[in-house]
């Protein structure tokens, strides 16, 4: 990827939350803003024209569902990207470039990222393609809501009462592409030695306080007579097979 010109050219920054919606919402074809937790923009000179929302996916086992042992904190989503038809075409590439980057630095703990390509609007993901992320094939297709104006109604949208479910159509619609990009190789483990137990790092203190208030027992210090550290790594141990990256199916 060349990126010098990029580099040159175009700046990478944390935006206010109030930006990226307005910017999301006027442009991104979905017209709705989800509850980011990182919002970047991409400038030329004083210009936006780029916006990517890292966040937390609605669903409470989104991590672990890719990857038994993680959990919601491992982990974003990488769930609006939007850059201005007034870039090089590998601009995009570019961007999710720089806010990996950003993250790296900013965000230690976060071990994956977890995106989808919807084909219902001709998406197939050719930017996770073009900067290697991993295609794990397509979550489950469902049922979704559209209003009059052809927009979709979110799930919790309607759960809340905020539209009336008997005016909306509902449609079904196939399963988005789903891709995963990991920051980290492995992660630091406990295995215990006699059951297998896999026991994060952070969680030792909180399992060997439980191991001895249900066993009562006590645990050495050193744990060698229980527990092995050793390194997990994160793509070895994905619960979904590892595909060929999809094609585009024009409609």
């Amino acid at each position: 990827m060349k990126s010098n010109y990029f580099d040159q050219n175009y700046t990478v920054k944390v935006i206010p939350r109030s930006v990226a919606k307005s910017f999301i919402i006027e442009n991104h074809y979905s017209q709705t803003y989800p509850a980011g937790c990182v919002n970047l923009g991409a400038y030329q000179g004083h210009d936006l024209i780029g916006v990517i929302v890292y966040g937390m996916s609605c669903q409470a086992q989104m991590a672990s569902s890719v990857v038994q042992i993680l959990g919601q904190w491992d982990y974003y989503e990488l769930q609006r990207l939007y850059v201005k038809d007034c870039t090089r075409t590998d601009f995009e590439s570019w961007f999710i470039g720089k806010s990996i980057n950003w993250l790296k630095e900013n965000k230690p703990d976060i071990v994956m990222l977890v995106s989808f390509a919807d084909p219902w609007y001709g998406h197939n993901g050719t930017v996770y393609q073009a900067t290697n992320w991993i295609f794990t094939g397509a979550n489950n297709g469902a049922n979704v809501y559209i209003d009059k104006d052809g927009k979709v109604i979110h799930a919790r949208t309607i759960a809340k009462g905020k539209v009336d479910k008997d005016k909306l159509c509902k449609e079904w619609r196939p399963g988005k592409y789903r891709y995963v990009k990991f920051l980290k190789k492995s992660i630091n483990v406990y295995r215990h030695a006699e059951t297998g137990e896999i026991i994060r790092t952070d969680d030792l203190s909180k399992w060997l306080t439980k191991e001895r208030e249900d066993r009562a027992i006590y645990i050495a210090k050193d744990h060698n007579d229980y527990l092995r550290k050793y390194k997990y790594n994160l793509e070895k141990n994905l619960k979904h097979e590892i595909k060929d990256y999809p094609k585009i199916d024009k409609k």
